[in-house]
């Protein structure tokens, strides 16, 4: 017969156990990503697969199975896409990814982290407090020195057939980077270039300095090539054709079509082309 003394003790021992035990589930408090942020944007891997968690003032990040990717010592977590999230500190931030690794280290105080191109990233520029942004690759290696680019605003970025164009420089001029392989290669195009701008598709244009004369240039990013021009008085993009069409005097007579070559507009007398 199993004696009372011997029943009294597992019972103080199991209502310990559950005591413990309901103290420490208590404490965590699962928050539905869908409850916490506006998920208009988000894809569904993001708030079917994940929940964030409180403990006390603190938040962490787990899958719907439980397991912990980033512990609850943050003060707040936001997705950025559905690999990369913004992680704060009190007033720090940085970088983590969906492994729980962090990207970015949190000990500086940014105003924004921004990945590109948003869809696989290959770049991530952070805008500190100095308003200058930082460079780095998606590992999170500076591949460039930081710029006033935050302060002007007068960067660009494209991307085509998974190709992606970034330009840099405090103010002008500029250059014009294609962002490979964890790097930053620069397009050379003349002494000075600047003004890039996408038309469409894959092409590109920008002003150049050659010899003090300032000339217009066209970059194709499906070969990688360019044309530099003469000054000319006016051009317009044919988006049906993907072609540009350039005024030297008083028509359009002149066209450089989709890979840059230039030839004759086979269509006469046009002195106008509606916007």
């Amino acid at each position: 017969m199993i004696s009372k003394l011997y029943i009294s003790y597992f019972v103080v021992c199991f209502l310990i156990f559950c005591s413990c035990s309901s103290t420490k589930f208590s404490n965590k408090e699962i928050i539905p990503i869908d409850f916490r942020d506006d998920i208009s944007w988000y894809p569904p891997e993001v708030y079917e697969k994940y929940d964030y968690f409180y403990e006390g003032n603190k938040i962490g990040l787990q899958n719907k199975n439980g397991k912990e990717i980033l512990k609850a010592e943050f003060t707040n977590i936001r997705f950025l896409n559905a690999e990369y999230l913004l992680v704060e500190k009190e007033k720090l931030n940085g970088l983590a990814n969906i492994k729980g690794e962090i990207i970015l280290p949190i000990v500086k105080s940014y105003y924004s982290i921004d990945l590109f191109p948003y869809e696989n990233p290959v770049m991530i520029i952070a805008s500190n407090s100095d308003n200058k942004e930082e460079y780095y690759n998606i590992v999170g290696k500076e591949i460039y020195p930081p710029t006033n680019s935050f302060e002007l605003r007068f960067f660009e970025a494209f991307s085509h057939n998974n190709k992606n164009y970034i330009t840099l420089g405090d103010g002008f001029p500029k250059k014009l980077f294609k962002v490979e392989n964890d790097t930053l290669q620069e397009i050379h195009f003349g002494e000075d270039s600047w003004e890039f701008v996408k038309l469409k598709n894959n092409l590109v244009s920008f002003y150049t300095e050659q010899n003090q004369i300032i000339k217009r240039g066209f970059y194709d990013i499906n070969t990688e090539k360019n044309i530099i021009l003469d000054m000319f008085r006016d051009y317009r993009l044919n988006e049906k054709t993907n072609e540009v069409w350039i005024k030297t005097d008083q028509f359009f007579d002149t066209i450089i079509d989709s890979v840059l070559n230039v030839k004759p507009n086979p269509i006469k007398n046009i002195s106008k082309i509606d916007e």
